[in-house]
């Protein structure tokens, strides 16, 4: 989510004055001629937004009497630019001065919305971003290039030659905005292999806590979480080892990036797909051995649920994993074996359909545990967060998919399990069309910070 902060304009008469035979000196404020100019100015918005989300926005409306008139002017983004004008508007508002807020849903099929807000005050038209000036931008993807802080003008500091694909810059996390907590930037010149965006891996955040991104509590969100790695130091495996979790649920533990790669200088990536009700997506990296590393992070959202935000459900004995395939025993082990492709830009819809064709008695007298653990041994894919509902995998980089993981609990007594899913994918190749302004940050006169593009 993003905020800018408000500040009324205080015109000051800032002239000398003569009353009564004193000299009032220039800059004074005097005593009933201080002035506030009429405006409309965009505060919050979320961001990003998954399909079917109705994002909140919020407007400050002041300096004036009576807004007769007040709405939000939207638009879908085409490849490049926003339509002019803007050919659609929400309901109208009237009213006074004060915040005003009203929602624009995301559609299915596209990644960003145009928008600016609108405002008749005593009679005369007001907008934000003014006219003539690019709208704001309501996304339903974010990138973030993490471990470079030197950001263009706009915001952004790198777009890829490749797929058009713009990173904005590197930034600490703030309230209604996204960022890492924490760390230090790691940069080298080395040739990166597996990818063609080269200076996105030549980059890196070191020892951070976490990376945080505000959404919106609207909604209950589906995203995609995709995090960007390649080692830039170390040389044999066992040298840096952490573990990432993203809300609270382990996603990658005992992770050790050189062995995972295949290497120093090499890029590898992997996606997981979780559901947010309370409004952040959290991504927390424990160190084991040296310090946790990124390279770069995105988040796409998904689908959302309009209904009021329930908890997340807490794994159990007898949750599931929608990835599975295990004959459990006294004590059930498993590894995710992803197919290796680290940047292709293929989408592949994993479906899991569970039939019961086999059945395993194991007698042991053990505790369950409640928290399923995965190892991955490849390259990038897809993985549904314990607790989470399943839901279509899109992996960065697969053509087919094979994975098992472990059950969810070492049996008590005598159980009787059948967990015998068929995993199926199917590949569909997905054009990016350059988008050359996707992280940019409009930057007005006198405004305050604006979600990228």
């Amino acid at each position: 989510m993003k905020t800018r902060l408000f500040l009324g304009l205080s015109i000051v008469v800032c002239t000398a004055v003569v009353i009564a035979g004193h000299t009032w000196a220039s800059g004074i404020d005097i005593p009933g001629l201080s002035v506030q100019s009429p405006s409309v100015q965009i505060t919050v918005w979320p961001a990003p937004v998954p399909p079917g989300g109705a994002a909140p926005i919020t407007w400050q409306i002041s300096g004036g009497t009576v807004v007769s008139h007040s709405d939000i002017h939207w638009g879908i983004k085409s490849s490049l630019n926003c339509p002019d004008p803007l050919p659609n508007s929400t309901g109208d508002h009237t009213g006074g001065m004060g915040s005003y807020t009203d929602s624009l849903t995301m559609l299915a099929g596209h990644d960003y919305l145009c928008f600016r807000v609108h405002a008749t005050i005593d009679g005369t038209d007001y907008y934000d971003p003014p006219l003539g000036h690019d709208p704001e931008i309501l996304p339903a993807v974010l990138y973030g290039n993490a471990g470079n802080g030197t950001g263009w003008g706009d915001g952004v500091n790198y777009c890829s030659p490749y797929n058009g694909i713009c990173w904005e810059t590197d930034h600490p996390f703030s309230s209604h905005y996204w960022g890492y907590v924490g760390g230090s930037i790691h940069q080298v010149s080395d040739p990166i292999s597996g990818t063609q965006d080269v200076a996105l891996y030549q980059t890196q955040r070191q020892g951070m806590s976490a990376y945080k991104f505000w959404v919106s509590t609207a909604y209950v969100g589906t995203y995609d979480v995709q995090l960007r790695f390649a080692e830039l130091d170390v040389s044999g495996p066992g040298q840096r080892v952490f573990d990432v979790q993203i809300e609270g649920q382990p996603v990658l533990t005992g992770f050790d990036l050189y062995t995972e790669a295949g290497g120093k200088d090499v890029a590898y990536d992997r996606t997981f797909r979780v559901t947010v009700a309370d409004g952040e997506v959290t991504v927390e990296f424990l160190p084991r051995v040296g310090q946790p590393v990124l390279n770069a992070i995105s988040v796409r959202g998904i689908s959302a649920s309009n209904n009021a935000p329930t908890a997340s459900p807490t794994p159990s004995a007898t949750s599931s994993v929608t990835t599975t395939t295990a004959t459990p025993s006294a004590t059930p082990t498993g590894t995710v074996t992803p197919t290796p492709s680290a940047t292709s830009e293929d989408t592949a819809t994993a479906t899991t359909t569970p039939s019961p064709t086999a059945t395993a008695t194991a007698s042991a007298t053990a505790t369950p545990s409640t928290t399923p653990s995965a190892t991955a041994t490849s390259s990038p894919t897809t993985t549904t967060v314990p607790g989470s509902p399943a839901a279509s995998a899109t992996p960065t980089a697969s053509e087919t998919i094979t994975a098992t993981a472990p059950a969810t609990g070492t049996p008590t007594g005598t159980p009787t399990v059948t967990i015998s899913p068929t995993v199926s994918a199917t590949a569909a190749h997905k054009i990016l069309l350059p988008l050359l302004i996707l992280g940019q940050r409009r930057l007005v006169s006198g405004s305050g910070p604006h979600y990228p593009p």
